[in-house]
């Protein structure tokens, strides 16, 4: 279990620049970066809010509160499913770390989980920042009890698992198409993903 919580963060940091700032980066690099993810989150959250406000608020006034909820679930499938596909095609199909984790003293599937779990996670994050804003909002408006938060946290954990398999049936094509074309190109493009 060890070896797997120690692959999953260092896919986690390498993924998402963050081996670069403990490394060589300077303490004024590394608040920059930090300033930069909180402002961007403040923001994302307050666009999120306000948009989720207003759409429960529409929703309520149809007397269907909880089709606001529906609504954006359905909306977000779109952007966590292209998510999971770029996540999946660039942890697993076209990493290229196999000769570094291949001499490790480490089975494979746990290399395979690892990098499963930092693509749920990617995609868990991604839903999250879509579904938190018009569930509190839903539960400001009309009123979530202590089931309500259940329900919500539960389909929040289950959300990025349909992504994921869209996005693995997407990738699977992609990577296969890769190996026939060649890597050049498809490395091109999930690095400008």
């Amino acid at each position: 279990m060890r070896d797997f919580w120690t692959l999953y963060r260092a896919t986690f940091a390498s993924h998402l620049g963050l081996d670069a700032l403990s490394d060589g980066g300077s303490a004024g690099k590394r608040a920059a970066a930090a300033v930069f993810a909180a402002v961007f989150a403040l923001l994302g959250l307050l666009t999120g809010g306000w948009l989720s406000v207003q759409l429960v608020r529409a929703a309520d006034a149809q007397s269907f509160p909880a089709l606001a909820v529906e609504f954006v679930a359905l909306v977000a499938a779109l952007p966590a499913t292209a998510t999971a596909a770029c996540a999946l095609l660039r942890t697993v199909c076209l990493a290229g770390d196999l000769g570094i984790l291949a001499p490790l003293p480490v089975r494979r599937i746990t290399v395979f989980r690892a990098k499963l779990a930092f693509c749920y996670t990617e995609t868990l994050l991604l839903s999250a920042m879509c579904l938190l804003p018009v569930l509190g909002a839903y539960a400001a408006t009309v009123g979530g009890g202590f089931w309500f938060w259940i329900r919500g946290a539960a389909m929040l954990a289950l959300y990025p698992l349909l992504p994921l398999f869209a996005g693995a049936v997407l990738a699977l094509p992609l990577s296969l198409l890769g190996e026939t074309v060649g890597r050049g190109v498809f490395r091109l493009l999930a690095l400008a993903v």
